[in-house]
């Protein structure tokens, strides 16, 4: 939004309202992208303010896709660089998990138990599309065994999901 002339700070509520009424996940990024660039008309819009009308056309999808690729956060380069996309990181969780069962640390089972109930929640998940973008890159950096099991759900009682939760791990632990 710099390009507009405004220079929010991280956390400020118009940037918040903005993330949850116009950003997106597109299911194709690079094909979603053409299109917005093809067609002027799909430009999404938002009232500041001070009455300035923000015409976003690219930002509302390339917010989305920073959680897949943000190596691609052309303005935090810097701090990006070492991040990785979320199917990413739940993959190197999987691998985690491979390399337990190898060693007779977990059962084989639980990778697969877990790849079944992926569930998200949080700020950027309510995001449309987020859920099934995160199934289609999972199914495809995932090891082939594991292709099959995966499934994601978006909470539903996000605000809440993670005392929800937290209230289980007595449970867990007996």
């Amino acid at each position: 939004l710099k390009r507009f002339g405004y220079d929010f700070k991280k956390g400020d509520p118009i940037i918040q309202d903005i993330k949850t009424k116009i950003c997106y996940v597109a299911h194709n990024y690079d094909e979603e992208l053409r299109s917005i660039r093809e067609d002027s008309s799909k430009a999404r819009f938002y009232q500041l303010p001070d009455d300035y009308r923000l015409q976003l056309q690219e930002e509302p999808v390339k917010c989305g896709e920073m959680l897949f690729k943000p190596e691609q956060d052309f303005i935090l380069l810097e701090e990006s660089l070492g991040r990785r996309g979320v199917h990413e990181a739940i993959r190197t969780r999987v691998d985690e998990m491979d390399a337990s069962a190898r060693k007779g640390g977990i059962s084989k089972d639980v990778a697969q138990a877990c790849l079944r109930n992926v569930i998200v929640s949080g700020g950027t998940t309510t995001f449309p599309g987020f859920g099934g973008r995160l199934q289609k890159e999972l199914e495809k950096v995932l090891p082939a065994k594991y292709q099959a099991s995966v499934h994601v759900e978006i909470a539903q009682d996000k605000p809440y999901l993670k005392w929800l939760g937290a209230s289980d791990l007595p449970t867990f632990a007996k």
